[in-house]
């Protein structure tokens, strides 16, 4: 049967009336018989008229075009015959495509080249993986077993700090994912992320397959972690991480974007507690690379300022500029001995560099010279520490940052 033929080719006109003549290329096999009953008793059942030309007509849609989002809500509202499993898919907030393509792997409906094999639609001789190009491919195979799947898996189950046995299949995987969501800081994330190494896996397969493209499991990890950021940003538009802030730390995520939709974030600066200091810093870059500039005000309990600096810092990204600015605030404050007995919080809206700052290991090696000040700060007293906050309440220390990119010189204030 030619699947992309037209329908006068699967039938002949007769006395004004049509009739079906489905020719197959091959014979069915026993558990197809009765599908093909009930395609043929559907085919009966339409009413063709001769004079209105053909066209494909997608009923779950008013426009009449198929759409993954249409019949995402079709199958939503099937019965599974006591499936719950296969039922909760629906309800993940991720792209209608990824639902579907995670329905079609835990329901063994992907053409996979053990599927094909077995219909007759290629030859035995042709069923290996393509990633691996080793075992035959099965879905369980492609998605769980094939090394470079099972690298990736790896990866993120470390990363996330979790205990795991390699799984038997697809299904148990995906059950126990949905059980470990109860313990991992942050489900949005971790949920999207399964999604989305389904879609790069089978992604990634089909390049292999039509375009002879090989993928690497590092390669897929990083898409992973840039579509992941994608769909939260998406699905959670409170959410204020970047989609470099995925990137480079999507394990350390730790807010509920759904508590985020609900409570409304913090819009303004607020002031440290009695007897302590706050110092709010911030850098800009004016392109990825261009001209820099870097920002910051040290303020007290009541909001007086004590201190400000605003300063170009030549050409560079913005994230070098970020650790430049709390660089800069360390250097200041590790310059006053007074203030090694105060508490002192230094604020920054980059999660990157606060990040960097805990987490020596994971510091660029090309910022490493940058943190020696830093590191001087947070060791010269208990009750010193950097933190992340939101932008809202970053904007004093921003407004400084852009000026200083435009600055000829430095600018940098203590009050007396």
């Amino acid at each position: 049967m030619h699947k992309s033929g037209p329908v006068c080719n699967f039938g002949f006109w007769e006395d004004g009336q049509w009739i079906w003549d489905v020719k197959l290329r091959r014979r069915l096999f026993d558990w197809e018989v009765d599908q093909f009953e009930a395609f043929s008793s559907l085919l009966n059942s339409m009413m063709l008229v001769a004079s209105n030309a053909d066209k494909v007509v997608w009923s779950f849609e008013s426009s009449g075009k198929f759409s993954s989002k249409s019949f995402s809500y079709e199958v939503e509202n099937m019965n599974y015959h006591g499936n719950p499993l296969l039922s909760s898919i629906w309800k993940f907030k991720v792209p209608p495509k990824a639902r579907l393509l995670c329905w079609q792997v835990l329901s063994g409906k992907l053409p996979t080249r053990a599927l094909l094999s077995r219909i007759g639609v290629i030859s035995e001789n042709h069923h290996e993986c393509p990633l691996c190009k080793g075992n035959v491919e099965t879905i369980d195979h492609l998605f769980v077993h094939c090394k470079i799947s099972l690298s990736i898996w790896w990866a993120l189950v470390e990363g996330w700090g979790c205990m795991w046995v390699i799984p038997r299949s697809i299904t148990d995987l995906f059950v126990w994912w949905k059980d470990m969501a109860k313990v991992i800081k942050c489900k949005e994330v971790w949920f999207m992320a399964f999604f989305s190494v389904l879609w790069h896996i089978w992604e990634a397969r089909n390049k292999a397959v039509f375009s002879e493209k090989e993928v690497t499991s590092s390669q897929i990890i990083d898409l992973v972690k840039f579509r992941t950021g994608g769909w939260i940003k998406a699905f959670f538009p409170a959410c204020s991480y970047s989609l470099l802030d995925f990137f480079v730390n999507i394990f350390s995520i730790s807010v509920c974007f759904g508590d985020v939709c609900k409570v409304k974030r913090p819009s303004q600066w607020c002031p440290p507690e009695d007897g302590s200091l706050k110092f709010n810093v911030d850098g800009s870059a004016k392109g990825k690379p261009g001209l820099a500039g870097i920002g910051g005000l040290l303020r007290n309990s009541e909001g007086v300022v004590v201190a400000l600096f605003s300063m170009p810092v030549g050409i560079m990204d913005s994230n070098v500029a970020e650790v430049l600015a709390i660089k800069e605030a360390s250097k200041m404050l590790n310059k006053k001995v007074e203030f090694n007995s105060v508490k002192i919080v230094i604020e920054s809206d980059s999660l990157n560099a606060v990040s960097w700052t805990h987490t020596p290991i994971k510091r660029p090696w090309r910022f490493l010279p940058y943190f020696q000040e830093v590191d001087i700060f947070l060791s010269s007293c208990s009750s010193h520490s950097i933190v992340h906050v939101h932008r809202e309440c970053n904007s004093d220390a921003d407004k400084l940052a852009k000026d200083g990119v435009h600055r000829t010189s430095p600018l940098t204030i203590w009050k007396d």
